[in-house]
């Protein structure tokens, strides 16, 4: 049994050097089980290719980026792992349309919200590089037109031990401006930018809060939680008031709709750590969100998260956890 074990752990270390190899079942286990959202079982069924890969000098480290769910990859992680292809940490870095929860303003006549793309990774021997870009468009004022368009930069730095830090994403604000020409058959359009100005950042800081602490490595998990659960008391103070933008009720559902996700990721030590402190105030509030699952009237994707969480409780190693979460959701 000790000598296919070594095989098997040989055969992932080679493999992981070709771009392009697919994983599933066992294999992809075996890539993504420290850092997958939603809980292990996510994987039973799901595709998991190599995209990318970085040999660095860190103690022969590899640094992969890995996209999940398929051929129309839905998720992308970025994993360390040692000279045995053995898990170091990772973390979920994209998904698809994620760009959108930076909205700043409700769609209207006047201005409107425009993804640019999906997020871009770019992996280095010692760094990780999340790019997310949108513009802010707005109605054209009659013969010239003027928009915002801003730049996130998520970045990640590798530690000699193969761990990740998470560093504070960097922002790039221009307001853009330039002339509209009329062409000969009443059609318009527009010429190069006459000017480019850099202005204040005009993401959604609560959105990005979510999204940094969603994205957050597996190997900061206690801090990541802690943070995670006092922001659930700052959406609940903040619906508690009047004349809430849109774009924070947006921020609140996207909050709402991950809790099982980042309690689930990898192990269940999350779900470990949420028992551990649920009759404080904080946990005490996300639990109250996740029990919505028990409410038939609620959207099906909040039974799906809600589901994700008996999956993973029956894992647990913790036997007091275990049988806590079950009385919870049962």
């Amino acid at each position: 049994m000790r000598k296919l074990k070594c095989l098997i752990a040989i055969f992932l270390t080679a493999a992981m050097a070709s771009a392009g190899q697919v994983f599933t079942g066992k294999q992809a286990h075996k890539l993504l089980d420290g850092a997958v959202m939603g809980g292990s079982s996510m994987l039973d069924k799901a595709k998991v290719e190599v995209i990318d890969m970085n040999v660095t000098h860190k103690r022969n480290i590899k640094v992969i980026m890995l996209g999940e769910n398929g051929k129309d990859f839905n998720e992308t992680y970025v994993a360390s792992y040692d000279v045995d292809g053995n898990f170091i940490d990772g973390m979920l870095v994209a998904e698809k349309g994620d760009v959108g929860h930076f909205r700043t303003a409700h769609d209207n006549e006047y201005v409107w919200f425009v993804p640019q793309g999906e997020a871009t990774v770019t992996i280095t021997s010692d760094s990780v590089f999340v790019t997310r870009i949108y513009n802010l468009e707005m109605k054209p004022l009659s013969k010239t037109y003027l928009r915002h368009t801003e730049k996130v930069t998520f970045k990640y730095c590798l530690q000699p031990d193969g761990s990740f830090v998470q560093l504070k994403p960097a922002i790039e604000t221009y307001q853009i401006e330039g002339n509209i020409e009329t062409n000969a058959d009443g059609t318009k359009t527009e010429l190069a930018p006459t000017k480019k100005t850099p202005i204040s950042a005009e993401h959604n800081t609560l959105s990005m809060n979510v999204m940094t602490l969603l994205y957050a490595p597996v190997s900061a998990s206690v801090k990541t939680m802690e943070a995670w659960t006092e922001m659930g008391l700052i959406f609940k103070q903040r619906m508690n008031m009047t004349g809430i933008p849109d774009c924070d009720l947006w921020s609140a559902n996207y909050y709402k709709a991950n809790i099982s996700n980042i309690l689930t990721q990898g192990d269940g030590r999350n779900m470990v750590w949420l028992y551990q402190r649920h009759s404080e105030e904080a946990p005490s509030y996300m639990l109250s969100v996740l029990l919505i699952g028990h409410d038939s009237n609620v959207p099906s994707n909040v039974v799906e998260a809600f589901n994700k969480l008996g999956k993973a409780a029956g894992r647990l190693q913790d036997k007091a956890a275990r049988k806590w979460w079950k009385d919870l959701i049962k």
